[in-house]
Protein backbone atom coordinates (compact mmCIF):
# COMPACT_ATOMS: atom_id res chain seq x y z
CA UNK A 1 0.00 0.00 0.00
CA UNK A 2 1.10 3.63 -0.71
CA UNK A 3 1.25 6.31 1.58
CA UNK A 4 2.13 3.77 4.81
CA UNK A 5 3.10 5.78 7.77
CA UNK A 6 6.43 4.20 7.83
CA UNK A 7 7.63 5.14 4.17
CA UNK A 8 8.78 8.53 5.94
CA UNK A 9 11.12 6.38 8.23
CA UNK A 10 15.07 5.61 6.97
CA UNK A 11 15.32 2.27 8.13
CA UNK A 12 18.68 2.39 7.81
CA UNK A 13 18.42 4.45 11.11
CA UNK A 14 16.54 1.13 12.95
CA UNK A 15 19.23 -0.59 14.86
CA UNK A 16 19.41 -4.27 14.75
CA UNK A 17 18.76 -4.49 18.82
CA UNK A 18 15.57 -2.03 17.82
CA UNK A 19 14.17 -4.61 14.82
CA UNK A 20 14.36 -7.43 17.62
CA UNK A 21 11.96 -5.02 20.25
CA UNK A 22 9.65 -4.09 17.10
CA UNK A 23 9.81 -7.91 16.73
CA UNK A 24 8.95 -9.28 20.23
CA UNK A 25 5.94 -6.74 20.00
CA UNK A 26 4.61 -7.66 17.22
CA UNK A 27 4.91 -11.54 18.09
CA UNK A 28 3.24 -10.22 21.65
CA UNK A 29 0.49 -8.63 19.68
CA UNK A 30 -0.39 -11.16 17.54
CA UNK A 31 1.25 -14.60 17.39
CA UNK A 32 4.52 -15.94 16.74
CA UNK A 33 2.85 -18.04 13.76
CA UNK A 34 1.07 -15.42 12.18
CA UNK A 35 4.21 -13.17 12.43
CA UNK A 36 6.28 -16.14 10.90
CA UNK A 37 3.56 -16.18 8.14
CA UNK A 38 4.00 -12.57 7.32
CA UNK A 39 7.51 -12.73 7.50
CA UNK A 40 7.45 -15.69 4.79
CA UNK A 41 10.49 -17.52 7.22
CA UNK A 42 10.42 -20.86 8.23
CA UNK A 43 10.41 -21.81 11.81
CA UNK A 44 13.88 -22.25 12.31
CA UNK A 45 14.54 -18.51 10.90
CA UNK A 46 11.88 -17.33 13.16
CA UNK A 47 13.61 -19.17 16.15
CA UNK A 48 16.64 -17.88 14.72
CA UNK A 49 15.59 -14.00 14.82
CA UNK A 50 13.64 -14.27 18.11
CA UNK A 51 17.25 -15.34 19.93
CA UNK A 52 18.75 -12.28 17.91
CA UNK A 53 20.92 -15.04 15.60
CA UNK A 54 19.47 -13.68 12.33
CA UNK A 55 19.28 -10.09 11.76
CA UNK A 56 16.54 -8.83 10.13
CA UNK A 57 16.02 -7.16 7.27
CA UNK A 58 14.88 -4.00 5.80
CA UNK A 59 12.53 -6.05 3.88
CA UNK A 60 10.58 -8.22 6.54
CA UNK A 61 11.48 -4.78 8.94
CA UNK A 62 8.04 -3.44 6.92
CA UNK A 63 6.95 -6.35 7.21
CA UNK A 64 6.93 -6.07 11.07
CA UNK A 65 5.97 -2.06 10.80
CA UNK A 66 2.71 -3.20 8.26
CA UNK A 67 1.26 -4.86 11.99
CA UNK A 68 1.60 -1.91 14.02
CA UNK A 69 0.80 1.55 14.47
CA UNK A 70 2.89 4.56 14.35
CA UNK A 71 1.39 5.25 18.06
CA UNK A 72 2.82 1.40 19.10
CA UNK A 73 5.65 2.19 17.38
CA UNK A 74 6.81 5.15 19.23
CA UNK A 75 5.55 3.00 22.60
CA UNK A 76 8.05 0.25 21.65
CA UNK A 77 10.87 2.56 20.19
CA UNK A 78 10.43 6.06 21.83
CA UNK A 79 9.57 9.69 20.39
CA UNK A 80 13.41 10.29 19.75
CA UNK A 81 14.05 7.24 17.56
CA UNK A 82 10.72 7.50 15.71
CA UNK A 83 12.27 11.19 14.91
CA UNK A 84 15.63 9.97 14.34
CA UNK A 85 14.92 7.12 11.89
CA UNK A 86 12.53 9.65 10.11
CA UNK A 87 15.82 12.25 9.61
CA UNK A 88 14.01 15.12 12.09
CA UNK A 89 16.59 14.70 14.92
CA UNK A 90 20.40 13.74 14.74
CA UNK A 91 21.79 14.69 17.76
CA UNK A 92 21.27 12.78 20.73
CA UNK A 93 17.90 14.45 22.24
CA UNK A 94 18.62 12.93 25.70
CA UNK A 95 21.69 15.22 26.00
CA UNK A 96 19.91 18.32 24.39
CA UNK A 97 16.60 18.52 26.31
CA UNK A 98 16.96 15.98 29.41
CA UNK A 99 13.46 13.12 28.49
CA UNK A 100 11.14 13.60 25.48
CA UNK A 101 7.81 12.76 26.48
CA UNK A 102 5.52 11.81 23.29
CA UNK A 103 3.39 14.55 24.01
CA UNK A 104 5.82 17.68 23.28
CA UNK A 105 4.35 20.39 20.96
CA UNK A 106 7.34 20.99 18.78
CA UNK A 107 6.99 25.22 17.42
CA UNK A 108 9.32 27.55 15.89
CA UNK A 109 9.69 30.88 17.69
CA UNK A 110 12.07 33.38 18.58
CA UNK A 111 12.99 31.89 21.69
CA UNK A 112 14.02 29.08 19.75
CA UNK A 113 16.15 31.21 17.09
CA UNK A 114 17.81 32.51 20.42
CA UNK A 115 18.25 29.49 21.16
CA UNK A 116 20.34 28.75 18.14
CA UNK A 117 22.16 31.93 18.47
CA UNK A 118 23.66 31.71 22.01
CA UNK A 119 23.28 28.02 23.16
CA UNK A 120 23.71 25.47 20.50
CA UNK A 121 27.15 24.07 20.48
CA UNK A 122 27.91 25.39 16.77
CA UNK A 123 26.27 28.78 17.10
CA UNK A 124 24.10 30.18 13.93
CA UNK A 125 25.09 33.80 13.22
CA UNK A 126 24.01 33.92 9.59
CA UNK A 127 20.16 34.85 9.08
CA UNK A 128 19.72 32.51 5.85
CA UNK A 129 21.12 29.77 8.03
CA UNK A 130 18.18 30.14 10.33
CA UNK A 131 16.24 30.53 7.44
CA UNK A 132 17.10 26.83 6.34
CA UNK A 133 16.62 25.70 9.64
CA UNK A 134 13.19 27.26 9.95
CA UNK A 135 12.27 26.00 6.76
CA UNK A 136 13.88 22.27 7.43
CA UNK A 137 11.83 22.78 10.96
CA UNK A 138 8.50 23.02 8.94
CA UNK A 139 8.89 20.63 6.09
CA UNK A 140 9.75 18.01 8.40
CA UNK A 141 7.88 18.48 11.55
CA UNK A 142 4.68 20.06 10.27
CA UNK A 143 4.57 17.18 7.89
CA UNK A 144 4.91 14.69 11.08
CA UNK A 145 2.25 16.55 12.79
CA UNK A 146 -0.31 16.11 9.82
CA UNK A 147 0.74 12.44 9.54
CA UNK A 148 -0.48 12.51 13.37
CA UNK A 149 -3.73 14.03 13.10
CA UNK A 150 -4.47 12.60 9.77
Amino acid sequence: MSGEWYEKLDLSKIGDEDRYKLLDYVIGKKCKAEVQRALDISRVMMWRSMNRQSKIDDNRLKILLLLISEKEFREVLGTTKLLRSMGIVKEDVNKVMGLFPSDVVLSWDQGFEGFLREYKKKKVKREDTTKYYKNLFEEKVVVYKRSLTA
